[in-house]
């Protein structure tokens, strides 16, 4: 009986391995060694692993004071780190920015040691092909309110980057040699800048009719 499950309690022993591997400065991705799934993190901060490689799968690695690490995101201004309940399964652990873990640094602190176990030459064919479950309500909800966010964010930006904006137009005053001031309105335009007043206009007027009568 204990040859029978000896292989089956290092088969399950080493399907929780996780290795990691360096992606960029201060950045890492973390793997499985029986799997080769990477564990990959939404922006809600729920989990879950995946064969290809992308942006969710890269994370932030900090070593704290106590020689543990930290694994962890930055989204819209909140922190999301991988973390772990007390019976081992996956919790979602997310605060903002500045607030440190205090609390809830023992779901999220981890030890890292060296396996000297047996490796993997190359990855397993894909295991599961039946239809993924749909996520939870708390999961959608969290997906609704994170559409509506970025959806506001273009449309802000939008606006902000419109060309066919309303042309901003400000008034200045001038003062003249016989104390009179007139109202002038700017219109600021890339192409062409030029301002003409109605005092503008009558002294051309008047200059023009002069210069008929002296001729005539």
């Amino acid at each position: 009986m204990a040859q029978s499950t000896a292989p089956q309690i290092t088969t399950a022993f080493t399907v929780t391995i996780l290795q990691r591997a360096t992606y960029n400065a201060g950045l890492l991705t973390i793997q499985g060694v029986s799997t080769c799934l990477y564990l990959c993190m939404d922006a809600c901060g729920f989990q879950y692993a995946h064969k290809d490689l992308s942006d969710d799968c890269v994370f932030e690695e900090h070593i704290e004071e106590n020689n543990y690490n930290t694994y962890s995101r930055k989204r819209n201004g909140k922190k999301t780190f991988l973390a772990l309940d007390n019976r081992g399964r996956a919790r979602r652990t997310q605060i903002p920015v500045s607030r440190p873990l205090g609390n809830l640094s023992p779901y999220a602190l981890s030890l890292t040691r060296r396996w000297d176990g047996p490796k993997q030459t190359h990855c397993p064919p894909r295991r599961h092909r039946g239809k993924l479950k749909r996520p939870p309500p708390r999961h959608r909800n969290c997906h609704i309110r994170l559409q509506k966010a970025n959806l506001r964010h273009k449309r802000k930006h939008k606006k902000a980057n419109n060309p066919k904006k309303k042309q901003r137009r400000t008034k200045m005053r001038r003062k003249h040699e016989n104390g009179t001031t007139t109202t002038t309105e700017v219109t600021w335009d890339e192409s062409t800048m030029s301002t003409m007043s109605t005092t503008d206009v009558e002294f051309f007027r008047s200059a023009t009719a002069q210069e008929a009568v002296g001729r005539a």
